[in-house]
């Protein structure tokens, strides 16, 4: 098992500290979350006035292409771009989907999803083999659950609440698998991008679909 979570070096051999890794994820997580907000703040219309099958098509390419160019790339500069091609997808999403809601709904959700990504981290450093040993099981949640996510955005079909907090266990079970897997990867920046992006899309997926629950309540 341990072979899934080996990953090369970058091709220049460069090895951060533990410290220099985790706050490196850190900072590409904070800048993700920050380009979301500009995108929120003053791109909504213009996402808005998109065509739908357009925009799912461009939202789709964007995010694999990204997630694909994150992983596997030796370079840094290019897995970097491939995170900014999973952020801005995912910022449009949220563009679209938060003005729907009230500040208390978004704040709601917000501070939810923080305890339960904090919760989950410790359960991954506490008990790292339990995530390592579901990697198959999780993949195949991961899969179904990023597709009835967007089909549920956009059409408002399954839009029932408790599949939204199974959809919620299966982003957070995740998010403790992704830092499991940061733990044993190379300290190479290239390692850090494909880490960071990983665990952006966990949380911003766990944040969309609690949104959605306690949107729902109001």
């Amino acid at each position: 098992m341990e072979g899934i979570f080996k990953r090369q070096y970058t091709a220049d051999g460069r090895v951060m500290t533990d410290r220099t890794f985790y706050v490196a994820i850190g900072l590409l997580l904070l800048f993700g979350f920050a380009i979301n907000a500009l995108e929120v703040i003053f791109l909504s219309e213009f996402f808005a006035s998109w065509n739908a099958l357009a925009f799912l098509i461009v939202y789709f390419v964007m995010v694999l292409a990204g997630c694909i160019m994150s992983v596997v790339s030796r370079n840094p500069v290019i897995s970097f771009i491939g995170y900014c091609m999973v952020v801005l997808p995912l910022g449009a999403v949220l563009s679209i989907y938060l003005p729907a809601y009230s500040h208390n709904t978004i704040v709601s959700a917000f501070l939810t999803t923080t305890f339960l990504s904090l919760f989950m981290v410790i359960l991954a450093l506490v008990y790292p083999k339990a995530f390592n040993s579901v990697f198959a099981l999780l993949g195949v949640a991961l899969f179904i659950a990023l597709i009835y996510q967007i089909i549920a955005i956009f059409t408002g079909f399954g839009n029932n609440t408790w599949v939204d907090w199974l959809v919620v266990l299966f982003f957070s079970a995740y998010v403790g698998f992704d830092v499991s897997l940061a733990r044993v990867r190379p300290r190479t920046v290239n390692n850090a991008v494909a880490s960071a992006c990983a665990i952006y899309m966990d949380l911003v997926y766990i944040f969309i679909r609690l949104v959605q629950i306690f949107g729902r309540r109001e």
